[in-house]
């Protein structure tokens, strides 16, 4: 009776019956057991660790109690301990399908990720239809970045249970890493079919549609995550994160202050607070931000209130206390991120060599829309020509598309046994395909659209070859402005690994601009330079000159681009807010003391700057 209710969650009558036993019979190895594992779902773990340890020691040889007295060890954090009554276990019982399960969950809480997965696939070898261990080897296949492996183990998982909701779940962060939106969206939406009140596939859901551009959609699933738990901190800092996005600064504000009472030390929402505003000496906030930075413990912490504080001491005006806690940002930053510079520089390397010889475009598929690339290093003003085009009512800005640099990724991964970088036209048809399926992933009606990713600038011979009547928008701007911006400003996204080290920094310019007089003379009079500068001096001018390389008349709504309520979710989603200003290149001469290895190796050409 005590398994059955146990089976139908009614925990404290399973407890209650168990109780009963021993008083009957107080040396009964099974209901100590049992006991044991009752009572560590209801949350009484120490009490479950007598129960268990009672077990054993009447019956030393007893294989499922300590299998359950690992699963408390795990949940008390104690993962050596649970490690090595899972291996007794599995000694005592070497079939024991579900202490190899909870084996490898122990083994992954201390990063022992091979060990961990060799221990899902023996219990799923014995258990061929197990499907919370299809799901286990999954999450540890998405940590180490094998996606596709992961997909095809939770899609196992969902074969067995079509109503396994965290599978779909799984499954849909998984899809989301490969781009797959459209997928990604669909196994959410079944995570909540079969688990309505599962507030992070809400919180998923409102991230995968805010990637896609459908922001009132993402609004909806995030106040759905809310109306469910009020007080969810993933929630409540995605929620914040939207309205940041979509320019209402009072609401996430309002978002990230709520956060802060749930969780009062959360860095991430003290450092996206700090950012909606500019500072004066007298916020209290300053003091909380000391107080935390003072007692933080993990890196990723210290990193998130250190870029907080350096902006907070910019704000106001001290400017060597700022970049003292900004170098401790960026010393964190750059230990997590371990960019790796020798790769980069082949990467650019093997490119200039192979768009070295001739290469023969393939002619644009006739229904596809119409791209304009907007590309440069990143912090160059990329965003505000996004703003600006996208501001016309024939153009759809789809911001950061990431999708075009996976599918080159997906080629140099293809080729790279065949040393060289493409073999055949088959594989520029591959990247038509591939980009074009992407793009039916977006829901909009303009015939023209932009892709904003600023690091496309290392592949423009792509998309050359692929799309000839492509528009590429080139931004230039102040080198010593582009990396001193960088620099300051926290990425997550990766793939920018270089900005956290001013060396790197310098060196990652320099090569920008090397391919960029490459790509001119390789594809002379197809790639428009617009100087950020220039821009912001003679706003009208320019934005009529980029209109007309882009095929479009003017539209006086282009000069109102901050009056556009569309989503932004780069680091200048404040800046386009306001109208054009003047000055912001110049900002890094407040640190110019502090810059001199950065300056020193910029190869600047430009004697305007």
């Amino acid at each position: 009776m005590g398994a059955c209710l146990g089976a139908l969650e009614e925990i404290d009558a399973a407890i209650e019956c168990f109780q009963t036993i021993l008083t009957i019979d107080p040396n009964n190895t099974m209901a100590y057991s049992n006991l044991g594992n009752a009572l560590r779902v209801v949350g009484k773990l120490e009490e479950s660790l007598i129960a268990c340890r009672r077990a054993i020691k009447l019956k030393p040889m007893y294989a499922e109690a300590r299998n359950n007295l690992g699963c408390t060890l795990l949940e008390l954090g104690k993962y050596e301990e649970a490690i090595e009554a899972f291996q007794q276990a599995i000694k005592i019982k070497p079939n024991f399908v579900f202490a190899y399960n909870n084996l490898g969950n122990a083994l992954k809480e201390i990063d022992k990720k091979d060990a961990a997965i060799a221990n899902y696939k023996k219990a799923i070898e014995l258990y061929p239809s197990y499907t919370i261990a299809y799901n286990n080897l999954g999450n540890v296949l998405l940590d180490k970045n094998q996606y596709v492996e992961a997909i095809s183990s939770y899609r196992r998982a969902i074969s067995y249970q079509p109503n396994y909701a965290e599978a779909h779940y799984s499954l849909g962060t998984a899809l989301s890493k490969v781009k797959k939106s459209k997928e990604a969206i669909e196994s959410y939406n079944h995570a909540i079919d079969y688990n309505p009140l599962y507030t992070l596939a809400y919180v998923n859901l409102a991230h995968e549609l805010m990637e896609i551009g459908m922001s009132q959609d993402a609004l909806k699933f995030s106040q759905k995550a809310l109306s469910i738990e009020a007080n969810s901190i993933e929630a409540n800092n995605n929620m914040g994160s939207i309205y940041h996005n979509m320019g209402d600064i009072e609401r996430a504000t309002q978002t990230y202050k709520h956060l802060l009472t749930i969780e009062p030390s959360h860095a991430i929402a003290h450092r996206s607070l700090v950012a909606l505003k500019k500072y004066k000496i007298d916020n209290p906030h300053i003091n909380e931000l000391v107080r935390y930075h003072a007692i933080a413990t993990e890196p990723e912490d210290q990193m998130q209130l250190s870029f907080a504080l350096a902006k907070v001491y910019d704000d106001i005006g001290q400017y060597d206390k700022s970049f003292t806690y900004l170098q401790q940002a960026n010393e964190i930053q750059d230990s997590i991120a371990q960019f790796d510079m020798d790769n980069i520089k082949n990467v650019f390397k093997t490119i200039k060599e192979y768009f070295s010889v001739e290469t023969t475009a393939i002619a644009n598929h006739s229904n596809i829309k119409k791209p304009i690339f907007i590309l440069g290093m990143p912090r160059s003003g990329t965003t505000l020509v996004e703003q600006i085009i996208s501001s016309h009512s024939q153009v759809y800005g789809a911001g950061e598309l990431a999708y075009f640099i996976e599918i080159i990724n997906n080629i140099f991964k293809k080729q790279e046994k065949n040393k060289h970088l493409i073999s055949s036209n088959e594989d520029i048809s591959f990247i038509q395909n591939k980009y074009i399926e992407f793009l039916d992933n977006l829901t909009f009606s303009e015939n023209i659209f932009t892709d904003k990713m600023p690091h496309n600038f290392i592949y423009i011979g792509f998309i050359l070859s692929a799309f000839p009547d492509a528009k590429i928008i080139h931004l230039q701007r102040d080198p010593r402005a582009v990396c001193w911006s960088l620099y300051k400003q926290y990425f997550h996204a990766e793939g920018l690994g270089y900005s956290s080290n001013l060396k790197n920094l310098a060196e990652f310019y320099n090569m920008h601009d090397d391919l960029m007089e490459f790509w001119h003379s390789k594809y002379p009079g197809k790639i428009y330079d617009i100087s950020y500068e220039k821009l912001t001096k003679d706003q009208e001018n320019e934005s009529r000159n980029l209109l007309k390389y882009c095929d479009l008349d003017w539209e006086e709504r282009c000069l109102d681009f901050h009056k556009k309520s569309n989503i932004v979710k780069t680091a200048s989603k404040l800046q386009v807010r306001k109208k054009m200003y003047q000055g912001s290149s110049d900002v890094w001469r407040n640190y110019e003391q502090h810059l001199g290895e950065l300056i020193e190796n910029l190869d600047i050409k430009n004697n305007s700057y």
